[in-house]
């Protein structure tokens, strides 16, 4: 039954986007994400709050056809501490023609069970796709390492793909940057250890040509 109110709402969701971006092509995403917080935190103590908002990311840039593109990044809670108690989602949206609405790919759900930040780390054009990182803790961790990850997916017109990805580590945070983007993570082991120098420091950088990245810096904190 759960499945099914899901599936549901899903379906629900989707045409509210894109009814919303077809009556309203120039609409910003401030105002997308307005509409659609009305929605999603309708109700008391909803998924949606100051900290996890639904997140809109926009491609400006028109390609062929005059084709421009939205990602929706949004979490669903179901209740419940674990497996499955968190629902993360990413859509992709494209506007043909400046007008006509459609979903056109979904992905995320690796990140099921987290409660995930988003960013936008790039937008390219022809063929139009954007790179969001997305990254969290497992959903109602506790203890000294707070297990967590990070992914940064390929949001296209056409697939969800992940462009990185991160093997869950402890304490872990990350951000974008002037190059691509950063992390900083506790090794499990060396932490229970009570290492001194269990925390590190990694950049990504991204080849803008090639649509590839590589690890720049990896660093130790308290080496030289």
């Amino acid at each position: 039954m759960s499945l099914l109110v899901s599936c549901c709402a899903r379906v629900v969701r989707d045409k509210f986007i894109v009814d919303q971006i077809e009556a309203k092509p120039h609409i910003t995403k401030e105002q997308l994400r307005a509409q659609l917080q009305a929605i999603l935190c309708a109700s008391p103590n909803a998924e949606c709050d100051c900290n996890h908002p639904p997140f809109i990311f926009t491609n400006t840039w028109f390609g062929p056809n005059r084709t421009s593109q939205f990602v929706v990044a949004y979490l669903r809670y179901m209740g419940f501490i674990g497996n499955g108690g968190v629902i993360t989602v990413i859509e992709s949206y494209v506007v043909e023609d400046g007008k006509k609405v459609r979903r056109v790919a979904a992905g995320g759900g690796e990140f099921d069970a987290y409660v995930p930040n988003f960013e936008i780390v790039h937008q390219f054009l022809d063929p139009t796709e954007i790179w969001v990182l997305r990254w969290g803790m497992v959903n109602g961790a506790s203890g000294r390492g707070l297990h967590a990850r990070a992914t940064v997916y390929r949001v296209g017109t056409d697939n969800v793909t992940i462009a990185w990805n991160d093997d869950e580590q402890d304490n872990l945070t990350a951000r974008t940057n002037a190059i691509g983007w950063e992390v900083s993570y506790a090794d499990h082991n060396l932490l229970y250890a009570n290492d001194p120098n269990s925390y590190f420091f990694d950049v990504h950088e991204i080849d803008y040509k090639k649509r590839t990245s590589s690890r720049v810096v990896h660093y130790q904190h308290g080496t030289d």
